[in-house]
């Protein structure tokens, strides 16, 4: 009798590689439950670089539509291709639209992270960030004692995120909390117009990576 085959002590590149061809619903409520590796693995950007949800999955529209989101949120801007089957709508190639725009703002959180390690005040009044960057600022900014995300309205504090703002920063300053007493209060009401001109795209970034590695 043939041995089986023990899945789990596969090398991980090799098992990247077969988690690469499983599709996306499959991933989602299978593969990354089978344990903390597998998890992990299904947790990398990489991963979702290619989203293929077409007419083969037999779940509910609602169901495939949340998968759909998940998959796109796991890409982190990485995303090249996708492909949506008769679930999808207008609500949902908005969502994957936006979450481009956003994946923008979150590489300048990471920038800020990876590279102001002594960094004690930042304001980041209404930018379009979300957990992801603010996450990075946390990890990187440890002297952080003022935070002002005002009008940041992206920010969803999920995952115990706004418990460790609380602990780690002397100041937190909520998004939504008023904007009186800020000096950018009048910038802010012409953003509101056309926030799509604050936008910071690929090429900003590039020059602002390039500027701390000078």
């Amino acid at each position: 009798m043939q041995p089986t085959r023990n899945w789990l002590e596969l090398p991980s590149d090799v098992m990247d590689n077969i988690l690469f061809r499983v599709g996306v619903c499959d991933i989602l409520e299978n593969a990354q439950k089978v344990c903390t590796a597998w998890r992990k693995i299904c947790k990398v950007p990489t991963m979702w670089t290619v989203i293929c949800m077409d007419y083969s999955y037999e779940y509910s529209v609602d169901k495939k539509l949340a998968m759909c989101k998940q998959a796109v949120d796991r890409s982190q801007g990485q995303l090249i291709d996708i492909t949506i089957g008769d679930f999808g709508n207008y609500e949902l190639l908005q969502y994957v639209a936006d979450r481009d725009y956003k994946d923008s703002c979150d590489k300048m959180g990471i920038l800020i992270g990876e590279n102001l390690h002594e960094l004690e005040h930042l304001e980041l009044i209404g930018n379009n960030m979300t957990d992801i960057g603010l996450q990075a600022i946390l990890d990187g900014c440890c002297h952080l004692k003022l935070l002002d995300l005002r009008m940041s309205s992206f920010i969803e504090f999920e995952g115990g995120l706004e418990k460790r703002c609380l602990e780690q920063i002397e100041c937190l300053i909520r998004p939504d909390e008023a904007l009186k007493g800020s000096q950018y209060i009048y910038g802010y009401d012409d953003l509101l117009d056309d926030p799509e001109d604050y936008e910071f795209d690929d090429e900003w970034l590039s020059r602002l990576e390039r500027s701390f590695t000078t």
